[in-house]
């Protein structure tokens, strides 16, 4: 919290983290979207992903909609990662209501996470330099 001088209390951020760290959880975020886009095409197309029993219809209605608000969330989140980390946080929400009805357990917690994943870089990216109190109220 702010005083009258303007200064924090003294209060560290949440996390601290370098510049050079913030640069390479940027780095990885993007990467492992971009992976995690490639990533399914590849396994649809190759059918590498074991449905459960009439599961395989999640391909053809959902797949699109979910991979088109990721990559919006990747976008957003080159100006602000805890938009677009909430968006891909949510992306990955949807993943795994449409994942654990239609794909087998290991599959579909594995399509989860790698949904997950950039999502949580970059709202850790967005809490790193707060203090305290402002991170908790952003989350």
């Amino acid at each position: 919290m702010t005083n009258a001088s303007g200064s924090t209390g003294g209060q560290p951020p949440i996390l601290g983290l370098s510049d050079r760290t913030v640069r390479v959880m940027h780095l990885v975020a993007f990467g492992w979207a971009l992976m995690a886009i490639v990533g399914l095409v590849v396994v649809t197309r190759f059918g590498l992903v074991q449905h459960r029993p009439g599961g395989d219809a999640y391909e053809i209605q959902q797949q699109r909609l979910i991979v088109a608000v990721f990559l919006i969330a990747v976008v957003v989140s080159w100006k602000s990662e805890v938009i677009g980390g909430t968006l891909a946080s949510l992306t990955a929400a949807a993943i795994v209501v449409f994942a654990r009805q239609q794909l087998q357990p290991l599959d579909a917690t594995v399509v989860t996470i790698v949904f997950l994943v950039p999502g949580v870089l970059w709202i850790l990216i967005y809490l790193h330099d707060l203090r305290p109190r402002p991170a908790m109220i952003s989350v």
